[in-house]
């Protein structure tokens, strides 16, 4: 029971393992996923293609133009970087799918048949068959044995080869139920250049490093130095005594014959004191456990199994060595090995947001700076262009004063000056070329490479109302008129009543009559009261074009610009959410 019970809870270590580093990964995956779409984005993003690149732009589309070419460039490194981030961890995620155990130690220090053990090879033809989950077995070899295929391939066999030197030139790995990736280097003498630079690599991303020392002669000289060099990696460090047995005399079967047997416990407790000593002179660095020091028999475990001994298996103490490891793949050491991934995402966006200021990389704020310094001066040009709406007022008014006057003092010669529509036509069409005329100049004289400008044609009305002016005279008229009377006088009544005489008398009648003398014309009022009712239009038509202008020349680069922000502010609020 020992046996299979150790079996399966190492085994459950490992796949608890797997499981927890694979729903990190995942998470981790979907993060450089969002990542790299989010940056992706920005490069399809359309930009002002419409600038000319010609000398006299004027200075604000000198900024935008430098500005673009600004943004395409970072978006371009920006991509590369985190392209090369996610092309760096092709390599990498091997390692953060699984534990990562590197062993190393001299040439017969028992490397390969130590790595077969923990594979389940020897589970094979035993009662414990069932256990082994036969892992595949892969290979680096830069040797002249392999000098056709450099590089990663299927090892050729189920195991790891065993000889009396362990001589081989290779790493050689196996992942073990997808949560301990073993890897198994040459001896300590015998790593290639190549070799040796990939070793390298594998420390970097190291969960334990394991070094075996044989028990025959442990912590030799040479193994120390590459001890010492191990502990200052700052790695966690496990330093295991193998081949901890003795061929004894004795009985079989009734004959006499060399029995396998473990070193005894003082022997070995020696041993271990002796490793411990010789380490903690040198530093103990991040050597775990508090069993730092485990004494093994591959040999013993391996017999156990084939006899079904569970004494001996306890003897051969993987039970201990297993725990060794399985402490190192816990949940909290699980943390702390997904914590570089993580740091590493969390860098890079880092990175993205502030900028590489010794690669000359520009981040995303301050990006966001530089387009709120040009969309500040596109603001500013045009409250330049607002303020020159009065210069532009006052000088047409100048101007179409004096033109109106003459244009009504011709119409009043020609005899046309009561003839409304032909005097606003003129009128109108003197307005717009006056108004585009100065309108362009002043803008000009702002935004050099303005040109191609036209007036819109804008209505005009006003009803000019010329009339003469007329007075009127009155003065009075005198008629006389024969009237009857009645008599008077005594004599005057008897000549009426004998002979019916009439008697008559002269009568004056006064009047008032009334004339009107033309006194000239309302040509002068007519004149003023023209412009006054023309001026609040002219106004109005200056400052629709001064607008048509700012609209025409800025509303591209200003929609750009604001719509580059805004994504910039978009990618800035999802990489913040994207962090750990």
């Amino acid at each position: 029971m020992m046996i299979e019970k150790t079996f399966d809870d190492f085994y459950k270590s490992i796949q608890k393992a797997n499981k927890c580093l694979l729903n990190s990964k995942i998470l981790i995956e979907e993060k450089q996923e969002a990542i790299q779409s989010a940056v992706d984005i920005l490069k399809g993003q359309a930009v002002i293609e419409k600038i000319d690149k010609e000398e006299h732009l004027s200075i604000i589309k000198q900024m935008c133009h430098k500005q673009i070419n600004e943004y395409k460039k970072t978006i371009e490194q920006w991509i590369k970087e985190v392209n090369r981030y996610v092309q760096g961890k092709k390599f990498v995620n091997q390692f953060e799918e699984s534990v990562l155990l590197i062993v190393f130690g001299d040439v017969k220090a028992g490397k390969s048949a130590l790595g077969n053990f923990v594979s389940g090879y020897y589970l094979e033809e035993t009662e414990f068959e069932k256990l082994n989950s036969k892992p595949q077995f892969y290979v680096y070899d830069h040797s002249k044995k392999y000098n056709n295929s450099i590089g990663e391939k299927i090892l050729g066999s189920d195991h790891f080869e065993e000889d009396e030197i362990e001589a081989t030139s290779s790493i050689q790995y196996f992942t073990l139920l997808n949560g301990l990736t073993w890897v198994d280097t040459p001896g300590i003498h015998s790593l290639t250049t190549e070799n040796q630079e990939l070793a390298n690599e594998y420390i970097k991303y190291a969960d334990l490093i394991l070094f075996v020392t044989p028990s025959n002669n442990p912590c030799k000289q040479d193994e120390n130095q590459e001890i010492d060099k191990l502990i200052k990696l700052d790695k966690p460090l496990l330093v295991t005594i193998t081949k901890s047995d003795d061929q004894v005399l004795g009985v079989v079967n009734g004959k006499t014959a060399k029995i396998l047997k473990a070193k005894s416990m003082q022997n070995r407790k020696q041993q271990e004191d002796f490793v411990a000593k010789t380490i903690s002179e040198m530093g103990n660095g991040s050597i775990l456990s508090k069993n730092k020091y485990v004494s093994i028999s591959t040999k013993l475990a391996k017999q156990a199994l084939e006899i079904k001994d569970e004494e001996m298996f306890k003897e051969s103490n993987f039970p201990s060595f297993y725990e060794q490891i399985s402490d190192v793949i816990s949940e909290r050491a699980l943390e702390l090995k997904m914590k570089r991934p993580k740091d590493e995402l969390n860098f890079v966006i880092h990175e993205l947001i502030n900028g590489v200021e010794d690669r000359k990389i520009c981040g995303i704020i301050q990006m966001e700076q530089n387009i709120r310094l040009i969309l500040n001066e596109i603001e500013k040009q045009k409250y330049t262009l607002d303020k020159i709406k009065i210069e532009i007022i006052n000088e047409v008014k100048a101007q179409l004063i004096t033109d109106i006057h003459e244009i009504m003092y011709k119409a009043k010669i020609d005899g046309r000056i009561t003839d409304n529509i032909y005097i606003m036509n003129i009128i109108s069409e003197k307005i717009h070329e006056c108004i585009g005329k100065l309108v362009a100049q002043k803008i000009s004289d702002i935004l050099t490479d303005f040109r191609n400008y036209a007036v819109q044609s804008h209505k005009i009305y006003t009803n000019i109302g010329y009339e003469k002016k007329y007075e009127t005279f009155e003065y009075p008229i005198y008629d006389t008129k024969t009237v009857r009377r009645d008599p008077k006088g005594i004599i005057e009544h008897f000549e009426s009543w004998i002979f019916d005489k009439e008697f008559t008398q002269t009568k004056v009648i006064n009047r008032i009559a009334s004339k009107q003398i033309a006194m000239g014309d309302n040509y002068n009022e007519v004149v003023q009261k023209t412009w006054s009712e023309l001026e609040g239009q002219v106004c109005e038509i200056i400052d629709l074009e001064v607008n048509r202008v700012k609209n025409e020349y800025f509303k591209e680069i200003q929609d750009t610009f604001e719509n580059m922000l805004s994504t910039l502010t978009q990618l800035d609020n999802k990489l913040t959410k994207l962090k750990f």
